[in-house]
């Protein structure tokens, strides 16, 4: 399915809890096969990273909930390969082509 898309459209799997139950060993693994099959994954779980020597780069949005605020904040934190870059000043996000704007829905 993934190869009869063009060829610049992203090899996109999403998944649920992903890993869960998977010891830290077999999580590299399994993040190093992502990387070579060169998929994009779009994943989620409570203790997911993936800062593994096999994945060459990767993006990550962590979530925190304030039950006091009644918020949730997002803090993006960038894989180079090699380090786990904050993006607590918003360079990141401009640097990966964020337009830096929000949608409000109308009414």
């Amino acid at each position: 399915m993934l190869n009869s898309a063009r060829p610049d459209a992203p090899r996109l799997l999403a998944l649920d809890e992903a890993f869960a139950g998977v010891d830290d060993t077999g999580r590299s693994e399994l993040m190093g096969l992502a990387a070579q099959f060169d998929l994009d994954l779009f994943m989620t779980g409570y203790d997911l990273w993936a800062t593994h020597a096999a994945v060459p780069a990767a993006a990550h949005y962590d979530l925190a909930h304030s039950p006091v605020e009644h918020t949730v904040s997002a803090l993006l934190l960038v894989w180079d390969g090699a380090e786990l870059l904050a993006d607590d000043t918003g360079e990141l996000t401009v640097a990966l082509g964020s337009p830096g704007v929000r949608r409000v829905p109308v009414g």
